[in-house]
């Protein structure tokens, strides 16, 4: 067997590997197994603690982390495997594993090794010193009884396993009862294994397991005969935030702290008494609405509630600025959809920085998520009742996108205060929210005199019925754009021109014509519409020229109010469909221009679909007059066909917003606080961390005031006593996710590059690169991915 086949085989259940070595063909489908079990819970505390100490050093921290855990897990796994159990799910700070009564096994001595395993746990785990002052415990409880074993999902060729059956019900019962160091075994447990056993008995039947009597059956534990056949289906087992880095050998770095939003989700009715059928519709439709926000399942997991799930977004290789929004909005999907198919569901969503990393031993382990971020997600779940609650990071980083009812503060396990808490309200029919109008919009513009000189000039020609003008402005997230075009804009509806502003959406990058929902809503003054929807048709369709009314059921691409088809619309169809689409739209838009100066700026233009590319190129060959603006990120190598012919039209100019000047980076963070001046020390730290970015320098500056490193009293920013010896922060959020969603978009190699040159500093010397990268194997590549990384800047 390859490392890398053994490898995968370490991130599943050994049922799966047997599985999929002996017929890899029955994962097409969702399957279940039944069959009788012991079952091992084992609950350790300290985790939390421990990775909430080890989070304020950093990455240092993670990979401590990772060492100090996995010594821990290690160990406890080593003792399941080595007596014939089954490590069936990581379920973050705890393990459950299995000993199966199959082939000639009795469940009574099942029962047996599961209660030897739990007494050398006991003796070697608990109180388990791993850091100064934080040890970790664990308390044991022990099930038996029919299990069920449950293959899900499948979309996108991803499966999840359910653990599930009577014994979940009987250990969350007995871990109740047991106390740190001690093992409890269920009444069912105990009605089989009783006399060889000596306990101490409970309430309600559990008895405290105090010694066996007599040793275990002895087991000989085989190695699974898996082949290369195997492959495809055990990677549809392991997380995608990790199967390029493992393919690209780099299991032994996978230890990272992120800023994520999680998801914890339960549903009460995917249960033990649950149809197979039931079971997977509740999971495809929840891996549909998740990855329609690119997020990622974590954990699949069911206790004596029901069953929960924990997604996250943010996870490699798919992390976004606006994962905030991404998750709110993938509740909400979740919720509806669930609801509409009779099913219940509660949510609670967390934002912060979260342990990213493999728990276990070399023989078995997962990748997971922990962290009090984790912790408090849970906590808003229970307290959910139904419906979808999330805390004041979540609310914060998804303001602008979605609009939050704030509820009374609320006290949790695990804090010490009462925690701010939201509801996510969705509006009754979302257009399109107001582009142009985030924070990256709002303040004055410093320096860019040039650029704006462009744009005002183009501005100032809107009054010549020939001249139309055609500028795209390109840079990076936090360059300037939006407030480079927000003035113009300014500028234009202060000249009398009609301004009309659309914007594409990473969440809605595959919407067709998304993008242009919110100019034509404009442009047909939709603001207030009749409740009917007859009514709202007939009032849309009255605000239209009444050359093209005949055709208004087109306009349900951009304005989906479920416009029915007429005798002229519903033979169309195809490519004609789309022809007669663009032309309407076309020609609502060269009325507009034919009645005054027309400004249309569409924002974000990375994130749009190819419909609306499509209309883009149509408007600017036609509509004259017209000043039209197109903001958009560089495009990365190769440029999008529809872009380069944007750029390479006749006519077209572009304005690309580089890094600003030094004084004028430090002049952004001065005018954002209102000072005429900062301490010399903040100045070095916003000018060299920011790197030119003017949003970046802002959020820098607010971090370093907020984490009381200086105060502003009168308009003067004043250095707090000792600050220059503890001059030490954490990015805010916002400029975490924008760097790592850059950072995510590089090949596994390329990530690992940056990760050990980040261990040298800042300027490092391509030697001590070389001579302290862990994997031999990419050394030789090493000036390829450093010219690669230049060049991507």
């Amino acid at each position: 067997m390859s490392n890398l086949l053994e490898t995968y085989v370490s991130y599943v259940p050994a049922r799966i590997a047997r599985r999929a070595a002996s017929d890899p063909s029955q994962f097409e489908r969702p399957t279940t197994e039944v069959f009788d079990a012991a079952m091992l819970f084992a609950d350790i505390s300290g985790f939390t603690a421990l990775t909430e100490r080890l989070a304020v050093r950093g990455a240092a921290g993670a990979e401590d982390l990772t060492r100090l855990l996995n010594a821990y897990l290690g160990q406890l796994v080593g003792m399941v495997l080595g007596r014939g159990g089954e490590i069936a799910k990581f379920a973050g700070d705890a393990v459950l594993a299995l000993w199966p009564a199959e082939e000639g096994t009795e469940l009574a001595d099942a029962i047996h090794r599961a209660a030897e395993c739990a007494l050398e746990i006991q003796a070697k785990l608990n109180d388990y010193s791993v850091a100064e002052d934080v040890s970790l415990s664990v308390k044991l409880g022990i099930g038996a009884g029919e299990i069920v074993f449950a293959t899900l999902g499948g979309t996108r060729s991803r499966w999840e396993h359910l653990v599930t059956g009577p014994p979940i019900a009987q250990v969350a019962a007995a871990n109740i009862q047991a106390q740190p160091g001690q093992t409890v075994l269920s009444p069912e447990a105990w009605a089989l294994v009783g006399r060889r056993c000596e306990a101490a008995e409970l309430r309600d039947g559990f008895m405290l397991l105090e010694e066996l009597r007599q040793p275990a059956p002895a087991v000989s534990v085989e190695p699974i005969p898996v082949t290369e056949e195997a492959a495809p289906v055990l990677r549809s087992f392991i997380p995608a935030a990790i199967r390029a880095r493992l393919d690209a050998g780099q299991s032994d770095w996978l230890a990272e702290l992120r800023p994520l939003t999680i998801l914890f989700v339960s549903l009460p009715d995917l249960s033990y008494h649950a149809e197979i059928e039931v079971a997977q519709d509740v999971m495809t439709t929840l891996q549909a609405c998740l990855y329609k926000y690119e997020g990622s399942i974590n954990k699949l997991s069911v206790d004596d509630k029901g069953a929960s799930l924990i997604a996250v977004l943010g996870l490699p290789p798919l992390a976004h600025e606006d994962d905030p929004a991404r998750g709110v909005r993938a509740a909400i999907d979740m919720r509806d959809t669930l609801e509409a198919k009779g099913l219940r569901c509660s949510t609670g969503i967390t934002t912060g920085l979260a342990f990213c990393g493999v728990v276990g031993g070399e023989r078995r382990r997962e990748y997971t998520i922990m962290g009090d971020v984790v912790n408090l997600a849970a906590r808003l779940m229970q307290a959910a009742m139904g419906g979808i609650l999330c805390d004041e990071a979540t609310a914060d980083g998804a303001e602008g996108r979605l609009t939050f009812e704030p509820l009374a503060a609320m006290k949790v396990k695990g804090k010490k205060d009462p925690i701010s808490v939201f509801r996510p309200i969705m509006p009754e029919r979302p257009i399109q929210p107001d582009p142009g109008r985030s924070s990256d919009a709002k303040g004055e513009i410093v320096g860019r005199d040039a650029e704006r000189g462009t744009l005002s000039e183009r501005v100032e020609k809107l009054g010549d019925e020939s001249a139309s003008s055609r500028i795209v402005v390109e840079g990076e997230a936090g360059m300037g754009k939006s407030r480079l075009l927000d003035e113009a804009l300014s500028t234009a509806r202060a000249r009398g021109a009609r301004v009309l502003v659309g914007a594409g959406d990473s969440i809605e990058s595959s919407t067709p014509y998304y993008a242009w929902r919110r100019v034509f809503y404009d442009l047909l003054a939709l603001d207030r519409l009749p409740e009917e929807a007859a009514d709202r048709r007939r009032y849309v369709a009255e605000q239209m020229p009444a050359e093209v009314r005949h055709v208004a059921p087109l306009l349900d691409a951009v304005l989906p109010f479920e416009w029915p088809d007429n005798e002229h619309t519903a033979p169309l169809g195809g490519k004609a469909r789309a022809d007669a689409t663009h032309d309407l739209l076309a020609r609502l838009l060269e009325v507009a221009a034919a009645r005054g100066p027309l400004v249309i700026a569409v924002e974000d233009a990375h994130w749009i679909d190819s419909g609306s590319w499509a209309l883009l190129h149509l408007v600017a060959e036609r509509v004259r007059p017209l000043l039209l603006l197109v903001a958009s990120r560089p495009p990365g190598e190769p440029v999008p066909p529809d872009y380069a012919r944007l750029l390479a039209a006749p006519g077209t100019e572009v304005i690309r917003l580089d890094r600003l000047p030094r004084e004028a980076t430090i002049e952004v963070a001065r005018k954002k606080l209102g000072v005429t001046s900062l301490p010399a020390p903040v100045e070095l730290i916003v000018a060299e961390k920011s790197d030119g970015n003017p949003f970046f320098a802002e959020e820098l500056v607010y971090a370093i005031r907020d984490a009381g490193m200086f105060v502003v009293e009168g308009g003067v920013a004043t250095l707090a006593p000792g600050a220059v010896k503890t001059l030490s922060l954490n990015f805010p959020n916002t400029i975490q996710g924008l760097i790592t969603s850059r950072i995510d978009r590089l090949s596994p190699e390329q990530q690992l590059t940056i990760k050990v040159a980040s261990v040298i500093g800042r300027a490092f010397s391509f030697r001590a690169l070389r001579d302290i990268h862990p994997i031999p194997a990419v050394r030789e590549q090493l000036l390829d991915h450093v010219e690669n990384l230049r060049v991507l800047d």
